[in-house]
């Protein structure tokens, strides 16, 4: 395994845990939650959530953590392809 492959399985692993966790955060929150689909609609759910619909300070920075994880691997990923298609790595 190369480090190029490293460092494109590491981010999708991440972007996966941060996804699994949204949908945690969302379940434990008491709303329906597709187990394998409707990616797009719970970070929906949870980005608004973060942007002020939640009235507890702590649970909505926790939501903020979530979704800025989520942005940093999916932007490592974009940017190691970017990378790759430019030849630097």
């Amino acid at each position: 395994m190369t480090w190029f492959e490293i460092a494109v399985i590491c981010p999708i692993v991440f972007g996966l845990y941060y996804i699994q966790q949204i949908k945690i955060a969302l379940k434990e929150r008491g709303e329906h939650v597709d187990l394998l689909g409707g990616w797009m609609a719970d970070y929906r759910r949870l980005k608004k959530l973060a942007a002020g619909e939640e009235k507890n300070e702590r649970i909505r920075s926790r939501y903020a953590t979530l979704i800025n994880g989520l942005h940093l691997s999916l932007g490592f990923l974009a940017l190691i392809i970017v990378l790759r298609a430019l030849g630097k790595i």
